[in-house]
């Protein structure tokens, strides 16, 4: 009779269900740590300092626009290295965000001109600011009239995510739990999720045994993304790279530090390659945090810009005004001229029509005036 129960107990333990030990299911602890990481802070602000490096002839393509198709030289001549600063201010709670990018550009000319431009989303609306007294070659520019200069740009929202987000800055957002990238701007943290994701090996990364997850495949099945994650460091990611037919063509390798607020990361290098058969450096960045704060006290003004005197003001949003400018100058009201282009733009009113009364009143009196006449005949003839 023992015999026979210490049979049974075996057989039940073989056909009964078990919960997979932790280490079988690493997918569910990536994603209770991105879970808790999204929690660290409602409000969050970086200063970031780095460089960008434009490789020797990554221009090439851009020689027609720019008057230099007949030159053989490369353009750039050489590799040319330049600062790129950006100030992150996030506030998760009420999907506000702001982002300041200090960098050079190219203009006509050509020529490398360094150019402050703030993007702003105060959870209704989008903007553009550039600040003509923070980029001094620009309004030497537009006050020479060679080409015309927008201070405020309204920003449709369907393109204000690719405006404010970019792919620089994405480990500050790894940071708060949103991997691969945040949600839509009208709900920047989105519930961690990972269907679809798989664990697709193990990898040392400085010097740390890491999780290698790949993301479900887009446009296809010709991109994924693949992600390393350091699960002694709540799950940080320390490398990323997106992978196009089999070759990776944007990386990350992030380094983070302990914080009182967890691992946050300190430094990351970014590097754009042009896939195919002619692989190609695009672009190199190295950025490192300078500093940060969580939960800084914030309002709508730092999330928002109203036109002042003297700007231009442009409102993308309505495809009639894509031409249209807006110039408060000197010696008018600041408002006055927005104003006057939201009145004439405004959606005009359309007055409700009397005739469905009319007629209605109409036929509802003509009904009694024949019934007035029925009951008239109907009497005489009784």
């Amino acid at each position: 009779m023992f015999r026979i129960a210490l049979l049974l107990m075996a057989l039940f333990a073989v056909i009964s269900p078990r919960s997979l030990p932790a280490d079988d299911d690493p997918l569910k602890q990536v994603a209770a740590d991105w879970t808790k990481r999204q929690r660290m802070a409602h409000t969050v602000r970086y200063e970031l300092k780095g460089s960008t490096l434009d490789p020797r002839g990554v221009l090439n393509v851009l020689k027609d626009e720019f008057g230099l198709a007949g030159s053989e030289e490369d353009f750039p001549a050489e590799d040319r290295v330049s600062p790129y600063n950006i100030l992150l201010l996030v506030q998760f709670d009420k999907n506000r965000m702001r982002v300041e990018r200090q960098q050079d550009i190219l203009n006509p000319g050509p020529e490398f001109i360094r150019k402050l431009t703030i993007n702003l989303y105060d959870g209704e609306e989008c903007q553009t600011y550039i600040p003509l007294d923070h980029n001094d070659r620009i309004a030497e520019l537009a006050a020479a009239g060679e080409r015309l200069h927008f201070e405020l740009v309204n920003v449709p929202l369907s393109s204000a995510s690719g405006v404010l987000r970019q792919f620089t800055e994405r480990p500050l957002y790894w940071a708060h739990g949103l991997v691969p990238m945040p949600g839509p701007l009208e709900r920047i943290l989105q519930p961690v999720d990972l269907t679809g994701w798989r664990v697709a090996g193990r990898a040392v990364h400085d010097g740390q045994e890491c999780l290698v997850l790949h993301s479900p495949a887009r446009f296809n099945g010709k991109t994924y993304s693949e992600v390393w994650v350091d699960p002694a460091k709540d799950s940080a990611v320390v490398r990323f790279a997106d992978v196009f037919k089999g070759e990776e063509d944007l990386t990350f390798d992030v380094e983070y530090e302990r914080t009182p607020h967890g691992w946050l990361p300190v430094a990351w290098t970014v590097e754009q390659i042009n896939p195919g058969s002619e692989r190609m450096l695009l672009g190199h960045k190295e950025m490192r945090v300078a500093s940060y704060q969580m939960n800084p006290p914030v309002t709508r003004d730092d999330f928002h810009v109203e036109p002042t005197q003297g700007m231009y003001v442009r409102d993308a949003r309505d495809k009639r005004a894509q031409k249209r400018i807006i110039h408060t100058g000197a010696g008018s009201p600041p408002l006055d001229a927005v104003a006057e282009w939201r009145r004439q733009h405004r959606p005009t009113e359309v007055k409700p029509s009397p005739w469905p009364w009319v007629l209605t009143w109409g036929g509802v009196g003509c009904l009694g005036i024949a019934l007035l006449a029925w009951g008239v005949r109907k009497y005489r003839a009784t």
